[in-house]
């Protein structure tokens, strides 16, 4: 989980303390990386969305 959250700190999608749970705040970044690579907005960091998230050409957040 901590691995997953520094990607996501790293890829600027969240922005909250890395702490190891999977709370509202994480799966809220999830969503957005999903969104901004086409994938189904679920919060469930499953493999498609790993595969992506750890790619080393993955986005960086765009508002």
């Amino acid at each position: 989980m901590i691995r997953l959250q520094t990607r996501l700190t790293n890829l600027g999608y969240l922005n909250d303390t890395i702490d190891g749970k999977y709370g509202n705040k994480t799966v809220t970044a999830v969503q957005l990386f999903q969104q901004q690579v086409g994938l189904n907005a679920t919060g469930i960091a499953d493999n498609d969305t790993q595969t992506r998230l750890y790619a080393d050409d993955a986005p960086m957040y765009n508002k």
